[in-house]
Formats: structure tokens, C-alpha cells, sequence
């Protein structure tokens, strides 16, 4: 799956239906098998993946734990991801308004949180999402933005 596909499916499907469905590193190692283009591989001389975790790919790679804090690439990629999500939140928080994601991004600030119990969880809500020991909750006179 190339890059504009991941973003066109992040973007359709949701990532909080990705997480909530399957263990997002799951997902990761499943589709990592699946990659066709190997001429494309060749050109990657070696990756470095952030967390425990290696990929079914015929690659040298090496698993670091906070490789964000550790490797100065991963971190630009991690400032990178955190820019193009900010960017998702403000989409979001077109079709959703009234819970700020324009100001948030999705953290669960006093705010998010404010609002979460206030009208529920939206279609971007991940049902798995718990703070503090607080789950969110789909409320049954949610209503549904447009």
C-alpha cells in the first residue's frame, strides 16, 4: 500500500476505526508482507522502527524503543506525522465542531474531555479511548454531525 493510499484510507476510514478494529502494530506487520514493489525496497538501505516490534519485510531494520527521543530521523518523521495530524484534526474539525479539534488536535485536554462527556463519542471517537479510568461512551441521543 503506498503512501497516498494509507493517507486516502486514514482519511475515509477513520484511524480510530483502524486502532479500535486491530492493534495498529498488527495491522503494520500483516500489511508490511504485502508489499509488491520491490523495486522500491531495494532502494531503502534500512529502517529504524519506533517501538519492539520488526517487520515481515526482506530489509536490514532494527526495533528501538522512543527511537523518537533516540535517532535524530525518527524524530523529524515524528515532527512530520504530528504536523500532517494536526492538519487531519482541523479537517475533522470542520465536520465536527463542537468538540475543538481545531484547538486540541485530538488530545485529550479539559476541553476534549469537557466535551466527550457533554455529547459522546463522534464516527472519529476510538471506542477503545479511556482516560483517567474514564471511557467514552456513545451517548443514545447523540447527535449525528453532518
Amino acid at each position: 500500500m503506498n503512501q497516498e493510499k494509507i493517507i486516502q484510507n486514514l482519511l475515509t476510514k477513520g484511524v480510530s476505526q483502524i486502532i479500535d478494529k486491530e492493534n495498529l502494530e498488527k495491522k503494520l506487520k500483516q500489511n508490511s508482507s504485502k508489499i509488491h514493489d520491490r523495486e522500491k525496497l531495494r532502494k531503502i538501505d534500512f529502517l529504524i522502527l519506533d517501538g519492539n516490534f520488526k517487520l515481515n519485510l526482506p530489509l536490514p531494520q532494527k526495533s528501538i524503543i522512543k527511537a523518537d527521543e533516540k535517532v535524530f530521523s525518527c524524530a523529524v518523521a515524528s515532527i512530520i506525522a504530528k504536523v500532517w495530524r494536526d492538519r487531519i484534526m482541523k479537517r475533522y474539525h470542520k465536520k465536527y465542531p463542537r468538540y475543538g479539534f481545531d484547538k486540541h488536535k485530538g488530545y485529550p485536554t479539559k476541553y476534549h474531555i469537557k466535551m466527550l462527556k457533554k455529547y459522546g463519542r463522534c464516527a472519529i471517537h476510538r471506542k477503545s479511548f479511556h482516560y483517567h479510568g474514564w471511557r467514552t461512551k456513545t451517548k443514545k441521543n447523540q447527535i449525528k454531525e453532518k
